[in-house]
């Protein structure tokens, strides 16, 4: 007997079919959605390691260049210093090379008495040792006061020849008892005389091998005896 389909079955089949298409269509829609969504967000976490990439050499550039910036700092310290340093030394330099040249002319007197009779004492010295002179000379005592010896007293001469002929003439005094105790010495500076004395102890130390030498030019200065006076140093 054949069988019968009512119209209600076949419906029910037609509808079944479209609503699993619909929800076929459904999921491959949802589907494409979560696929795009996943590609926007890989893209964005792409986009971000990029940027933290891009930070990071960044950082590195600025570090570079803080280290740069601090050794050129440090460099410039040095230079810094450096500089001070030799601008020191040339200012010293020019002081000295002053000095000297206010000097050059003067010699020192050590001994005299400060007394009434000293500036006759220094003018009878300087009578013996430039008897021909006609220049005017002028002197004056100079240093701190100190009871247990007399002040220093600084001839002005009026060029370096007048001074070593003084010098040189310091010979006719050894043995006159009216300069006695009376040194005649070049007036120098700390240095110079700092100089002096490393040379008399390098001699001091050399004397077992010492050669004289016969064209050096005797020492022109005079003592009559040892003062316990420090020679040219103002105060």
């Amino acid at each position: 007997m054949p069988v019968e389909h009512s119209p209600n079955s076949n419906s029910s089949k037609i509808a079944g079919a479209v609503s699993n298409e619909l929800l076929l269509a459904t999921i491959q829609k949802n589907d494409a959605n979560i696929n795009r969504k996943l590609d926007s967000v890989l893209d964005r976490l792409n986009t971000l390691e990029d940027n933290q990439k891009h930070m990071e050499t960044r950082l590195q550039a600025l570090e570079h260049t803080n280290h740069k910036i601090v050794n050129d700092m440090q460099i410039s310290k040095e230079n810094a210093d450096v500089l001070k340093k030799e601008v020191s030394q040339t200012l010293s330099q020019l002081k000295e090379s002053q000095d000297r040249s206010w000097r050059k002319n003067n010699i020192v007197l050590m001994g005299i008495l400060e007394n009434e009779e000293s500036d006759n004492t220094v003018c009878s010295l300087l009578n013996i040792l430039l008897p021909k002179s006609n220049y005017l000379m002028s002197h004056e005592r100079f240093g701190k006061q100190n009871e247990s010896h007399p002040r220093l007293i600084r001839v002005y001469l009026p060029n370096r020849i007048e001074k070593q002929k003084l010098l040189a003439n310091c010979k006719l005094l050894h043995d006159n008892v009216e300069f006695k105790g009376i040194s005649v010495k070049p007036d120098l500076t700390k240095t110079q005389q700092e100089e002096r004395k490393s040379r008399a102890v390098t001699r001091s130390h050399g004397q077992s091998s010492y050669q004289p030498n016969p064209n050096k030019r005797p020492r022109t200065d005079f003592t009559t005896q040892p003062s316990s006076a420090t020679p040219m140093e103002d105060n």
